[in-house]
């Protein structure tokens, strides 16, 4: 059985977004790519919620759609980095369907779009967590103790704990504190 995007080779873009984004997400999936997929199916649920029953072919896909898209997204309350999350997945799956035939443009409508990631804020870790992304491994439960005390260490494989930046070193935790 052919799938849609098969059928509409050779310039006939009938095909709708959501429906292209589906067969894209399927694709994906099919490919173990499973996140990518779930972000396709995600942002054509919201394309979908967007066009309100209208249907949009691929090749109606204009700037000025982009953009009230966008600010539909906005006007929902969702963070910068989960609208350009969408946005940049609209864009992607609309270059595939010009690579593969089915739009042909004169200009893309993301022309000059702009997705400037929104810098979040860092949670804190503590020292244990530290030393295992730094690639040391957990240490025992004696080195931990050992740490949290300020007392000197027993290997020296591990970088010294008080030597990280100030913003990385924070409190010890409670199970640390004597009391």
């Amino acid at each position: 059985m052919r799938s849609e995007v098969s059928k509409m080779k050779g310039g006939r873009s009938s095909l709708g977004v959501v429906e292209y984004m589906r067969e894209r997400a399927l694709c994906k999936r099919r490919m173990g790519k499973t996140s990518a997929a779930d972000v396709y199916r995600a942002t054509a649920a919201q394309f979908y919620r967007f066009l309100d029953g209208r249907k949009c072919r691929l090749s109606g896909l204009n700037a000025t759609m982009v953009s009230d898209f966008r600010g539909f997204l906005q006007n929902k309350g969702l963070k910068t980095n989960t609208v350009n999350s969408y946005l940049s997945s609209l864009r992607t799956v609309y270059h595939e369907a010009c690579h593969e035939g089915l739009v042909r443009v004169r200009e893309s409508p993301f022309e000059g779009m702009k997705l400037r990631r929104e810098i979040t804020r860092k949670r804190a870790m503590f020292p244990g967590v530290r030393h295992a992304v730094r690639g040391c491994g957990p240490p025992d439960a004696g080195e931990y103790s050992r740490q949290c005390l300020g007392l000197p260490k027993a290997q020296d494989e591990c970088p010294d704990p008080r030597g990280v930046d100030e913003r990385d070193a924070g409190d010890p935790p409670e199970i640390c504190r004597s009391g």
